[in-house]
């Protein structure tokens, strides 16, 4: 006859086994429902939504980063310009600024000439994505599935701080 010690472990290793089972097939994976509650649960500062005349608001951010780094705002929105299009915007949205992100974006001690532009755009952009559903085939993000996602990746660099 086994003893209670011996039938415990063996219980105990089955529910382990359970678990573990559960945890590879995605039972505890956080799932969100779009951009907007990933960034709500993680506690992460969204900024699309951020009156211009407010400290960490896309035009704040513009005007003030003077500096030329490449970890400035600027910098981020300039890597991703060219990924924001105008067509992810529906109905009666701000235009998106003509020209080069070189033009646009120059690094110099000076505000730019298009700031109040580019910032409406922006903001309608982040607005506009934050409510980005998974794919069908996904169901909900994971933070897999959202790291591996093109419009997270911009949406992360200009609508997050």
């Amino acid at each position: 006859m086994a003893s209670p010690a011996a039938i415990g472990g063996g219980i105990l290793g089955v529910g382990v086994i359970g678990v573990g089972t559960a945890y590879a097939a995605g039972a505890f994976t956080s799932k969100y429902v779009n951009f907007q509650d990933y960034v709500d649960r993680n506690g992460l500062v969204y900024v699309g939504g951020i009156s211009d005349e407010k400290s960490n608001s896309i035009k704040k951010l513009l005007d003030e980063d003077r500096t030329g780094s490449s970890n400035g705002y600027r910098s981020k929105l300039s890597g991703k310009w060219s990924s924001m299009n105008q067509s992810d915007l529906t109905g009666n949205q701000p235009e998106k600024p003509a020209g080069e992100p070189a033009e646009l974006f120059k690094s110099s001690n000076t505000e730019l000439a298009k700031s109040t532009e580019i910032a409406k755009f922006t903001k309608a952009w982040c607005e506009t994505k934050k409510k980005n559903k998974a794919p069908a085939a996904v169901g909900k993000w994971t933070e897999d599935t959202l790291k591996k996602d093109s419009d997270w990746q911009t949406f992360e660099k200009v609508c997050l701080v």
